[in-house]
């Protein structure tokens, strides 16, 4: 799980305390969300611009939700982590899982080398010297 999988981002305009926006960045790569906010209130009347703590709270609300939500399973090794070795396009473990008896190879989609560190398989148990 990726512990800052979503961040608020406050942005404040050069020289313009009185207006700016709340970014909702997910580190997945869908696009940010902003809300922006102005307290000048004769600029906030005619642009319908939420007041800052109105747009804080509402960039607060969504990054709760998506957080409240289920990490999404890998699709390839079901989130296992891991593939057969033979069939890369099966799962290695879990109710999926290849049958043909062969070794597992990390999931290439969620459990690369790029990853620090691999995730190990469940039950694994390292061989004793």
């Amino acid at each position: 799980m990726m512990a800052n999988r979503i961040r608020i981002i406050p942005h404040y305009p050069e020289g313009i305390s009185d207006c700016g926006s709340f970014e909702v960045w997910f580190a997945d790569g869908r696009p940010s969300e902003y809300f922006y906010w102005d307290d000048n209130p004769g600029r906030a009347s005619i642009t319908r611009k939420m007041d800052r703590d109105e747009a804080r709270e509402a960039a607060r609300a969504l990054a709760r939700a998506e957080r409240a939500k289920p990490e999404p399973t890998c699709s390839l090794c079901d989130g296992g982590g891991w593939v057969c070795e033979k069939h890369p396009d099966q799962p290695w473990q879990g109710p999926h899982a290849c049958t043909c008896g062969a070794a597992g190879a990390p999931c290439p989609h969620c459990n690369s080398a790029d990853d620090e560190p691999l995730r190990l398989p469940k039950g694994f148990e390292p061989d004793a010297d």
